[in-house]
């Protein structure tokens, strides 16, 4: 596990990027005036400094938040256009999105191409990987958040051929403590994405490569953490586990009362 010293610069270069993408979508100024509300970039660096509320027993859930911070950005080196992916990663040779693949494990995804023309169909039966996150209304799987599901990938298809959204669509879930700017663009998101949440899970990193058809009891139990952004209210409710969206609201908490901040006046 890295220092928490870490976590802001990495947090600060994910969210410039993030930004960045935001000016194609005229949000750019609501996001730097959300900064200006958090007071300052120490401010915000304190609320991502979170080793204190993730000691003993929790420290699993910690080290699972921070690498979400950390590698969120592994998606950005798949290109809309696979053609143009980062070249390591093998896939050059195929056409189309590659949003259209599905995820096997968290951290595998397979896509159905046309063998003569290596072109990506857009539809496959490779859904059935993901079957168990679709009846539980998951929407996305972190680490590759390019790759939506359920409710997300049918109403927003922007999600898989523009990045901009995608970029703009996590950082609910690391611009920490800030519900009431969240809320206050609710109607913007709303229109934007064409959802009313964004359900996320956020599995420890030894469940990456483990197909989701082979997941025990026990790793749905303890797979990492689920976090479902309710994009009216603003508020993000956080889990242990895996859990259906309709229950989140129930057995999850906003981030201070499950890490077990206390927020001060002043």
């Amino acid at each position: 596990m890295t220092s928490s010293s870490a976590a802001p610069s990495t947090a600060a270069f994910a969210l410039d990027l993030a930004l960045d993408y935001a000016l194609d979508l005229a949000l750019n100024h609501a996001i730097s005036r959300a900064f200006v509300r958090a007071n300052t970039a120490v401010e915000f660096a304190r609320a991502l400094d979170l080793d204190r509320a993730f000691q003993s027993s929790r420290a699993d859930v910690w080290i699972c938040w921070e690498l979400l911070l950390a590698l969120h950005l592994l998606p950005e080196a798949f290109a809309d256009d696979l053609s143009s992916s980062f070249p390591a990663l093998g896939v050059c040779g195929l056409k189309g999105r590659a949003g259209d693949g599905w995820l096997v494990a968290p951290g595998w995804i397979e896509w159905d191409v046309n063998p003569a023309t290596a072109e990506v169909q857009s539809d496959s039966p490779k859904e059935q990987w993901a079957k168990r996150l679709i009846e539980q209304n998951y929407d996305l799987v972190f680490p590759l958040t390019n790759i939506p599901l359920g409710r997300l990938r049918r109403d927003c298809p922007e999600w898989r051929s523009d990045r901009s959204f995608r970029a703009i669509g996590v950082l609910v879930y690391f611009l920490l403590s800030s519900e009431e700017w969240f809320k206050e663009q609710g109607q913007k998101f709303l229109a934007l994405f064409k959802v009313p949440q964004i359900h996320a899970l956020i599995p420890k990193p030894e469940l990456w490569l483990k197909p989701f058809d082979d997941w025990t009891d026990t790793d749905w139990n303890a797979c990492g953490l689920s976090a479902l952004w309710d994009i009216e209210s603003g508020v993000v409710y956080w889990a242990e586990g895996a859990h259906s969206a309709d229950v989140m609201k129930q057995v999850g908490q906003p981030i201070d009362k499950f890490i077990g901040l206390v927020n001060k006046p002043g």
